[in-house]
């Protein structure tokens, strides 16, 4: 029987003891070295992530991929998590924290509706198209000026709730979206969408790989790593390839 002090200890030494062995858990991967599981906002997911882990599989046939669609911060010490992919200022506290790449903003378009309606030959030109926004973000203020329209009166169109849905019209042809540059990279490969224009804009913050510092001893978590890391640079690559040098005629 404990005694009333050991009685009061038992929380705080029971909680102490998860700490422990989720910590172990984590450095040894005992139980899942065969699976990693990922944790990633529902826009990197959906628009750039979702057709790739099929290429770590080719390589390290051995590992399962999971993703974990969240929001929410991740606890590397309570949830079942490896890495996490999220999109902020960077300097978290007690993670490993790698850039992955910035995000560039910029207008694109469907080529349907480039097809269709006015010329775009100067960026004052996109003035006379319906502008797509996303709830709580305006950027198109900003990019009129860095475009060297500092004097636009922007006509603002239909405002949607989250990134994905932005994509979606835009992709349909409802009008011009400011894309980001990482999230829409397939969507420029493919031919769904088109960059009329060279100038950008920065995001207010970067794409970043996360996770606890001593989960890099496990090898699933460095070859996921470095592969990410290489699908990012192919995707740079690809943007660099495909931007405009000039205005669209």
């Amino acid at each position: 029987m404990l005694t009333d002090a050991g009685q009061a200890l038992l929380p705080a030494m029971s909680e102490g003891f998860q700490t422990l062995a989720n910590g172990v858990q984590r450095l040894t991967g005992l139980g899942h070295e065969n699976r990693i599981r990922i944790s990633t906002l529902e826009s990197i997911a959906a628009e750039w992530l979702v057709s790739r882990p099929g290429r770590f599989r080719l390589r390290y046939p051995e590992i399962d991929v999971e993703l974990s669609i969240s929001d929410a911060i991740v606890d590397f010490e309570r949830d079942d998590i490896d890495i996490a992919i999220r999109y902020g200022p960077g300097g978290w506290p007690k993670v490993k924290a790698i850039k992955m790449t910035d995000e560039k903003i910029f207008p694109v378009l469907a080529p349907s509706l480039m097809e269709g309606g006015p010329p775009l030959r100067r960026p004052e030109d996109l003035l006379r198209y319906q502008l797509i926004l996303e709830a709580g973000i305006d950027f198109w203020d900003e990019w009129f000026i860095a475009a060297g329209v500092p004097t636009a009166k922007v006509p603002k169109g239909p405002m949607l709730p989250h990134s994905n849905l932005v994509l979606l019209a835009t992709i349909a042809g409802d009008g011009v979206a400011l894309g980001r540059s990482f999230l829409i990279s397939g969507d420029l490969r493919h031919g769904r969408l088109v960059r009329p224009f060279a100038a950008e804009i920065g995001g207010r913050a970067a794409y970043y790989l996360v996770y606890p510092p001593e989960s890099e001893r496990q090898p699933k978590v460095r070859w996921f790593r470095d592969w990410l890391l290489e699908e990012v640079a192919r995707t740079e690559a690809d943007l660099a390839e495909m931007a405009p040098k000039t205005g669209a005629d």
